[in-house]
């Protein structure tokens, strides 16, 4: 039953606008921070540093994670609030589907949702390192490895 309840989850937030504007926002934002230095620029690091050196990357991203806290509370509560605003909280503890399953299947589908906007933010960083107007002279070789 926790598969069925977790698959709804994800289904049901990706046919939402939400996920659709916040994951193009959250894009949008790591792209220009990527690509125009702003990410060192606002963290006060020397004008030296690379536009894709590892603390510029989590620099972006930890500022990034921090807006995402706010859209995971929106993808979480509204998990929890849409079945006590239509009134089937009750038909659902009604019916041979265990609290641990119900709970843990929504709790885990929203969070896969946000982790998902955060992949697609870090895809907006990594992006931002082939735009044209990205000055090829403050950017080190690309790894794979401070994304991960």
């Amino acid at each position: 039953m926790w598969k069925e309840i977790f698959s709804f989850e994800i289904r049901y937030h990706l046919r939402q606008p939400l996920f659709y504007v916040t994951g193009l926002a959250l894009f949008l934002l790591a792209l220009l921070f990527a690509s125009t230095g702003m990410g060192a620029r606002f963290d006060g690091l020397p004008g030296i540093v690379n536009h894709n050196a590892p603390i510029v990357i989590l620099r972006i991203m930890a500022g990034l994670t921090v807006l995402g806290l706010f859209v995971i509370t929106a993808f979480v509560a509204s998990s929890v609030l849409r079945d006590f605003r239509l009134g089937t909280h009750m038909l659902f503890f009604s019916k041979p589907i265990r609290k641990f399953d119900y709970l843990t299947g929504r709790f885990a589908g929203s969070m896969v949702v946000s982790f998902a906007l955060i992949v697609i933010a870090t895809l907006g960083i990594v992006a931002g390192e082939y735009v044209p107007w990205q000055d090829a002279e403050r950017l080190g070789p690309f790894s794979l490895v401070p994304y991960l």
